[in-house]
């Protein structure tokens, strides 16, 4: 069923809810209020008759043949009655409904005699006089009339007026309520359909954004209706996040095409170097300190192979990650690592480690960091390099307000200013670079520090040579452990 069909439903039905109550209550207040003037009638007439004829009974006189005329009682007046003396009929007025030896509780009560309901006042008459003494011609009876006479009036009127208006009020109810849910049902469905025509535009406009697979289309809204525009931007929302994922999308699969290019062309090198030097050892003549340093090659190019795959394997790992883990690392342990770990790597190298009293601690993924350092140490070893003289680097940790920062400076050639930004691309090498390597080491460098919340400046160092700042975001400025 559809939203529109709901919504007439809906509104019929609370329609016909608020007839039911208020047409219920309309026929009940119009009965009661036809019933009130009904027994007003007939207290009236039961004062009449007890003025006019329950003397006749008091003194004696002959009951039967002394029947008054209706017209000489009241005028307009329909009068159906009887006087009871002491419990039997002395006399009646008109058809009364109820047999000479059938007796109606005190009071009004609501007989049914040959299929009409009557209305009947049954009261003493000394009780119809005392309560009618307000009217002044009626004290000098009221006196007149024994304390032990024991005279009842009985006076009856049908309710078929009543009954015909109240039928009356029920079908004119019952045909204005259905007049009232036919417009309630035609104004819900308009009414729906003024509603829902805001949502119909939202619905072309995201089957144009599915048709056409332009995620950059955004749907209006300024409809004007404050749920609507909700709707519509929560969807622009899901859409700019659609559209952010493509994009992520698009850009990883081109990178990977890339990546994937790149990294076949630098294994090729080490794997047909590899491949040339096996097909050398097969010769059986060959010299054995030619042998020795075929082996000494081999050897080069299966470590070249493993930092290479290294590298690739950190690359692709932070690529892939989206939150890092949560735990606080102390940048002057990993720094230190890193150090003592660079001095085997490149023992020709000089390496000096410089702390501050407070190291600052950051909160991400170890590992990354580390391999962040170890890359950038490699980096300074082997392309700051100044002819023969030892290689010297110097790291720096301190912090910075709310940033932890680390410095790896050499005392080599540096890096052109044009060259700063290009070097930190995958498989890009500087044109000062002194030794083969893959490209890869900077790249991972500026990766992990971006996943970390930071970045990386290259500048000169003093007096010469080039200086690598990382900057991370600090979790606190006390040391670990």
């Amino acid at each position: 069923m559809s939203l529109r069909a709901r919504l007439a439903l809906v509104t019929v039905g609370v329609t016909a809810l608020v007839l039911v109550a208020a047409g219920t209550s309309l026929v009940a207040l119009v009965q009661r209020d036809r019933e009130s003037a009904l027994d007003r009638q007939l207290t009236e007439q039961a004062e009449v008759v007890a003025a006019r004829v329950a003397p006749l009974v008091l003194r004696g006189r002959p009951l039967v043949s002394e029947r008054l005329p209706v017209v000489r009682v009241s005028p307009n007046l329909h009068l159906v009655a009887r006087i009871l003396a002491d419990g039997d009929t002395a006399l009646v007025f008109g058809d009364f409904p109820l047999a000479d030896d059938e007796r109606p509780p005190a009071g009004f009560s609501t007989v049914e005699s040959g299929g009409v309901r009557w209305r009947i006042l049954s009261v003493p008459v000394e009780r119809v006089l005392r309560d009618a003494t307000r009217i002044r011609r009626f004290r000098s009876i009221f006196e007149s009339v024994p304390q032990e006479a024991n005279v009842t009036v009985e006076v009856a009127a049908p309710t078929t007026e009543v009954d015909e208006t109240v039928r009356e009020v029920t079908s004119r109810v019952i045909l204005l309520g259905s007049l009232a849910m036919c417009a309630a049902a035609i104004a819900g469905w308009a009414v729906g359909a003024a509603v829902l025509r805001p949502l119909r535009r939202l619905e072309r406009e995201a089957e144009r954004v599915k048709t056409t697979s332009d995620l950059r289309q955004r749907v209006p809204s300024s409809s004007g209706l404050r749920e609507v525009d909700e709707f519509a931007a929560t969807l622009n929302a899901m859409l700019d996040r659609l559209a952010e994922a493509s994009e992520q999308r698009e850009e990883a699969l081109e990178s990977a095409r890339a990546f994937a290019a790149h990294a076949a062309h630098e294994l090729r090198t080490p794997l047909t170097s590899i491949r040339t030097n096996l097909e050398v050892l097969a010769n059986p003549s060959l010299d054995p300190a030619e042998r020795a340093a075929v082996v000494q090659e081999l050897q080069d190019q299966h470590e070249r192979m493993i930092r290479l795959l290294e590298v690739l394997r950190m690359l692709a790992r932070g690529d892939l990650t989206t939150e890092l883990p949560d735990e606080e690392v102390s940048l002057a342990d990993i720094a230190a690592a890193a150090v003592s770990a660079a001095r085997i790597r490149h023992p020709e190298a000089r390496f000096e480690l410089r702390l501050p009293g407070s190291p600052p601690v950051v909160s991400g993924w170890a590992e990354g960091l580390r391999a962040m350092l170890d890359n950038l140490l490699d980096n300074a070893a082997v392309h700051g390099r100044r002819g023969d003289e030892p290689t010297r680097v110097t790291v720096t940790v301190t912090s910075e307000e709310d940033l932890a920062l680390v410095v790896v400076e050499d005392d080599g050639p540096g890096i052109p200013a044009a060259e700063r930004d290009r070097v930190f691309e995958r498989f890009e090498r500087g044109s000062t670079s002194q030794a083969s390597g893959s490209g890869l080491g900077l790249a991972l460098v500026v990766q992990q520090a971006r996943l970390h919340g930071g970045d990386v400046v290259v500048t000169d160092a003093e007096p010469h040579g080039a200086r690598f700042e990382v900057r991370l975001r600090a979790a606190s400025t006390q040391a670990a452990g």
